[in-house]
């Protein structure tokens, strides 16, 4: 979910920030030419982490989740269904200070405005 806390291993600490779509390197690295295309269409994207703690992260480390934001939206759900309650959502929370969104949102709640003609 955008802004939820994980704690891995014993001390790094990260948030989920934003979606990541596959990148033309990692299409070479798989040998299949429409590989992003179809992975992007098929809204199978990973996730942009802020590190909040640094520290070392190693193989079997547990993550735990340290904090589950009450907006409700998921990075997949932002990628494939952008709409106006979850981008209020989303706002809402950046302002009240619980979660703290990217600057490229305001750039895709401006985009999904004007394609709605608000």
């Amino acid at each position: 979910m955008i802004g939820e806390r994980w704690k891995i291993g014993l001390d790094v600490e990260v948030e989920v920030t934003s979606p990541r779509v596959p990148c033309a390197a990692f299409q070479r690295r798989m040998g299949e030419p429409q590989w992003a295309k179809r992975f992007t269409e098929a809204g199978r994207v990973g996730t942009y982490l802020r590190v909040i703690r640094t520290g070392t992260v190693q193989a079997g480390d547990h993550i735990h989740r340290l904090f589950v934001p009450a907006h409700g939206i998921t990075i997949g759900k932002w990628f494939s269904e952008p709409d106006l309650e979850s981008m209020e959502a989303l706002r809402d929370a950046d302002a009240d200070g619980e979660i703290r969104l990217q600057p490229e949102y305001h750039d895709a709640f401006e985009a999904l405005l004007r394609r709605l003609g608000r």
